[in-house]
């Protein structure tokens, strides 16, 4: 039939609309909350001083977990394409382990969010921007996919030409 999706296309457009669901929500507020503070809209409930120490702080701890995360992330990657089990199934538990690791990914940032709202210190936002980044590099793409599951061969040519599972 002309104009229906195969399996595969389907399987990145829901994976890439999770994403950026779960990126969205933040995104959202992130700016709805930078631009109000920044125009002076809006009284922080613990404003009044600067908390470049405590944003500091939460910078390293969230710069620790996000390597921590990165290799977690690695880990279950490589255990499922070392795999025996057919692409489908391999896809499918690369989904899972995905959105985990992007609302993981997303929780450092969530919680700048909430601070910058609760002290109106802007330095958290930074934590916010390095997540950001960050989740660019993991966004769900049909090399990031073959790559991250070192697809070879015919598995290789189904994702990157986002040809019908087998």
């Amino acid at each position: 039939m002309a104009g229906t999706r195969n399996q595969m296309t389907n399987y990145l457009n829901k994976l890439n609309n999770i994403f950026h669901g779960i990126i969205a929500v933040p995104l959202i507020v992130f700016a709805f909350l930078f631009l109000e503070l920044d125009s002076g809209g809006f009284e922080p409930v613990f404003g009044g001083r600067y908390y470049y120490m405590e944003s500091g702080i939460l910078f390293l701890l969230s710069l620790i977990f996000i390597v921590w995360l990165f290799s977690w992330f690695k880990k279950q990657v490589t255990v499922i394409a070392a795999s025996e089990e057919n692409l489908k199934v391999r896809l499918e538990r690369y989904k899972e382990i995905s959105i985990r690791f992007y609302l993981l990914m997303t929780s450092p940032g969530a919680l700048a969010i909430i601070l910058m709202f609760l002290t109106g210190e802007v330095s958290f936002s930074l934590i916010y921007i390095l997540e950001l980044f960050l989740l660019s590099l993991k966004r769900p793409s049909v090399l990031n996919i073959s790559n991250n599951l070192n697809l070879k061969a015919e598995e290789r040519e189904i994702v990157m030409k986002k040809k019908e599972l087998k």
